[in-house]
């Protein structure tokens, strides 16, 4: 009797093991009903002029290493944060407030921001954003080049953006600053003090050459 139960049980795990998706520090790309992947779109220079809302339906944008050459070649600075939308920090719920500041602080200069989330969390990212006055474009790692799996893919993004010997071997972070197409600066967590005390260095640098 005890080795009948044992079996059925058995089986019924292995059954409800083969009929889901185990998403261990995944994107959440391979749960996302068929009915939400009309919302993911890709990358163009276009999205960063165009205002956008998170009050109703919301559009989340495919991203890579080569959309970023392509940007950091028409702006003099570049900041790439990456954001865990599901994450209950303050600094995470407060992600609206941190890139307006940075905008607002840097607005003078030729700066551009990319908030880059690492997971298809609609509700969350809606939820972060909807109260907010954010109105940019919020990017994510194209699932078909980067893979699934969150730590893998920005390791590959990172290796492929490093065009100035910043990182080590399979290293990564959540920032990341350009200097014209340079990668200058790789950190986690930078304040709004920090970005513009590289900036106005890089920029010293610069009028003194």
């Amino acid at each position: 009797m005890y080795k009948k139960v044992n079996f059925v049980f058995v089986l019924s795990l292995v059954i409800f093991l083969t009929s889901c998706v185990i998403e261990i520090n995944e994107n959440g790309y391979r749960s996302l009903p068929t009915a939400s992947k009309k919302y993911i779109r890709p990358f163009s220079m276009d999205l960063l002029k165009q205002t956008h809302s998170y009050k109703d339906t919301i559009f989340i944008y495919e991203i890579s290493s080569s959309d970023i050459k392509q940007i950091t070649k028409s702006n003099k600075f570049t900041w790439i944060h990456f954001w865990a939308p599901y994450c209950s920090s303050k600094s995470c719920v407060n992600i609206a407030g941190l890139m307006n500041e940075v905008k607002e602080q840097q607005k003078e200069k030729d700066f551009l921001e990319l908030l880059i989330a690492t997971s298809f969390d609609f509700n969350a990212i809606k939820e972060r954003l909807k109260n907010s006055s954010y109105t940019q474009p919020v990017f994510i790692l194209s699932d078909s080049i980067y893979g699934h799996k969150q730590g893998k893919a920005m390791k590959l993004f990172a290796s492929k953006i490093d065009n100035n010997s910043v990182l080590k071997k399979n290293e990564y972070f959540s920032e990341y600053l350009f200097c014209d197409t340079l990668l200058t600066v790789a950190a986690w967590n930078l304040t709004p003090q920090q970005i513009d005390s590289v900036l106005n260095k890089k920029i010293l640098q610069w009028s003194s050459n």
